[in-house]
């Protein structure tokens, strides 16, 4: 088994050009932000060619594609969860990719 790391790059930072390991990101009860760093298991032999919005497209060794969803992503569909955790999810995973218009509307809603 081996483990693929997600990053995000923000090219315009206060400490300038930034590359950032991901991870799930929680906001505290003061607004403080805080973000482990995680890790993703991949089948062995398995290579990621392509990744997006949460789907990682994957070839193994006979050349076969398939596609997994990153655990971070699965709360979409979760219909156990209530509105309101997942709209802080969405929140909380747009503002971690920097996709700052996204995390917005999520925020107001």
């Amino acid at each position: 088994m081996q483990d693929l790391h997600t990053y995000v790059y923000a090219p315009i930072t206060i400490r300038g050009p930034m590359m950032m390991k991901l991870g799930p990101l929680e906001i505290d009860v003061n607004g403080g932000v805080s973000m482990q760093p995680q890790s993703f298991p991949l089948s062995s032999g398995w290579g990621p060619i392509l990744t997006h919005n949460g789907e990682i497209t994957c070839m193994d060794m006979a050349g076969q594609l398939n596609a997994v969803t990153s655990p971070t992503y699965n709360h979409n569909d979760d219909k156990e969860k209530n509105r309101k955790e997942r709209q802080l999810l969405k929140f909380t995973q747009n503002l971690a990719l920097l996709r700052l218009k996204e995390a917005w509307s999520a925020a107001l809603r």
